[in-house]
Formats: C-alpha cells, structure tokens, sequence
C-alpha cells in the first residue's frame, strides 16, 4: 500500500482535557491496543496484572492514579492499570544537529506488542510549563516520548534489566521485584512531569537526571541550541549524563552500572545510528535495518527549536501509516525561556 492510501495518524488537540479524554475521542485505536494485549499476554495474565498494578499505586500514592481509575471505567475490560505501569518496550534515539545547527531527536520505538504502529496518536496538551505534543495511545496516561515546541523533545529508552544467574526471565522478576517494593516516581510519569511543569532544558535534564525513579531508563533529550542535547542513563537513586549526546539502544553507555539488555540486536542498531547520525538523511532515510526490525513500531524526527515533528508507524519493517508532519507553530513565544536553557 502506498504513503497515500495509509491511514493518517490522528492529531487530538486535548488542551487542559485530560489524557483519559482519548478513549472516547479514538474508540477505534483504542479497541486496537486492546485487542493486541489479549493476543499477547491472555485475559487471565492481564487481569493479574490489573489487580497488581492498581494495588501498587494506590499503595504508593501514585499521582495519576485517579486517571489511570478514570480509563478503567471508560475501557470497561481488564488493562487499563496494566498496561500504565508496564514497562517493556526498546528503542533506538540519537540527537542530531543539522546544518541549521537546530538540534533534532531521531527515534524509533520497538515493541513486542503488536499493532500499536497502527494505534499511534498525537494528543497537543496545554500545560503549565506550556503546549506540548504526547506521541501515544489511547488510555495511556504516561509519556514515552513527546516533544514541546520551544523547550525540548525527550525519549525514553528501556535500559538493561538486574543481572540475575537465571537469565532473562529471572532479571524480570527481579526488577519487577525493585519496582513493587518502590515509591519513586514510574520512569513514563516523570516525562510527563517534565513536560508539565519544566520550562527550559536545563531544567528537564535536572528533573530527568535527579527525580529517584522506579527501575533504570535511559532517557535522551535534546533543546533548543547546538550544545542543548544529552544521554541520561538512570539507575534508580543515579544517574550518570553524556553531554553533547549522540546515539543510545538498550545498553548502558557507561562503564560503571551493570545490566542485561532484554532488547534486539541493541549493539548493532547502536552501529547503524552512529553510522547514520553524522550525514543529513531527508524523511525517515535513516530508518533502515537494523534500526528498522520485526519489533518496530514508530519513528520520530524531532525539532523542538522550530517546533515541527514528523511520525510514521510501523508493524515490524512494514508501514502501517502515512506521514504525519507536524508543522511550526506561528509564535513560539509561550516556551522563549528555553533559548536560554
């Protein structure tokens, strides 16, 4: 199918509606996710996880509790509180400065959940710190990535999990573990934090590099100057920063923290983007094997200094929507603050 018979990937302006508001503005996506986490997990596993992942937040006091309550009503059907506070996918990002010397995120998000390429929404909020856009999913209250025209644009990345001698299923089971026994903030609610209330990008990369988080995450963001990028790698109560940053996948970058990554082919892909990153590639040219893989769900090119943003969902190596450009705002002047840092 061509790029123009592909179906467009939806822009809800929300303003100050909240992200619950989507289930009924996008029934159709929503009944995708859905659909794709009784394939993958089971009814009876998802309803496990339901009870689990409710009892953890309202033990903990989590803050987006009262909303993740709200979509359980709207869904109707076990997942809502699930599929908030799970944790699974990987990705390949690199900041990129073009020849205008404006400073671009590149990204794509891997996902063993299928369809979400499909599902993909792109809800404008209007908050404190400023409008932002939230690249996600109906019922999703979090944020995986976003950008904020004027202040920055941020991803996250799934870091390595504990080493364990029991391989992969034991290092779940262990950072689940950490994660139960933890009242830090969940990684995907503080970008949303960061996006609510930080004006500036010195002031996101403190909150990304300081606020005590659940489980590890790496986190790259990338602002409004040449020298406005940088890498976070998180541990739970650390963090260690690479600035100017340039490319990351699902291994740590330093030397110092120990994991496992539960990614695909994570040093390849981090070959092929540092390979990638330094030439100029128009559209998604960059956006190639291995980078591009079976487990590829969206791409993103990022530009908060002019605030425009291209998206493409995938399913696998396959496109599953056309383009969506996001254009430059007429007047940028609500987030200025952030030319400054």
């Amino acid at each position: 199918m061509t790029q123009d018979l592909l179906p467009t990937i939806p822009l809800v302006r929300l303003g100050r509606e909240g992200l619950p508001t989507l289930v009924s503005r996008c029934p159709d996506r929503l009944a995708t996710v859905l659909r794709a986490a009784r394939r993958g997990y089971t009814v009876p596993v998802i309803a496990l996880g339901d009870r689990l992942s409710r009892h953890w937040a309202q033990r903990n006091g989590l803050a987006e509790a009262d909303e993740i309550a709200e979509v359980a009503r709207r869904v109707g059907q076990p997942g809502a509180w699930m599929l908030n506070l799970s944790y699974e996918w990987a990705c390949t990002s690199a900041a990129h400065v073009g020849p205008d010397g404006r400073p671009r995120l590149l990204r794509t998000l891997d996902w063993g959940l299928k369809a979400l390429g499909s599902a993909v929404v792109v809800a404008e909020i209007d908050d404190p710190a400023g409008s932002w856009f939230n690249i996600t999913w109906p019922g999703f209250v979090g944020s995986v990535q976003g950008m904020a025209p004027g202040r920055f644009a941020i991803a996250i990345n799934q870091a390595p999990g504990p080493l364990t001698r029991f391989g992969l299923p034991g290092d779940w089971l262990v950072a689940r573990r950490i994660a139960w026994r933890s009242g830090a903030r969940p990684p995907v609610m503080l970008l949303r934090d960061v996006f609510r209330h930080c004006r500036g990008f010195d002031e996101a990369r403190a909150w990304l590099s300081e606020t005590a988080v659940t489980l590890p995450v790496i986190f790259t963001i990338v602002g409004t100057r040449p020298d406005h990028s940088a890498v976070i790698e998180r541990m739970p109560n650390r963090a260690r920063v690479h600035t100017p940053a340039r490319c990351v996948t699902n291994h740590w970058l330093n030397s110092e923290f120990r994991g496992r990554s539960h990614s695909i082919l994570s040093s390849e892909r981090l070959a092929a983007m540092r390979e990638t990153v330094p030439s100029e590639v128009p559209g998604f040219g960059w956006v190639r094997p291995p980078i591009l893989n079976e487990r590829t769900r969206l791409a993103m090119d990022a530009c908060p200094a002019d605030g425009s943003m291209l998206l493409e969902g995938y399913e696998g190596e396959t496109p599953v929507t056309g383009r969506l450009s996001v254009q430059p705002p007429a007047d940028l002047s609500v987030s200025r603050t952030a030319q400054s840092g």
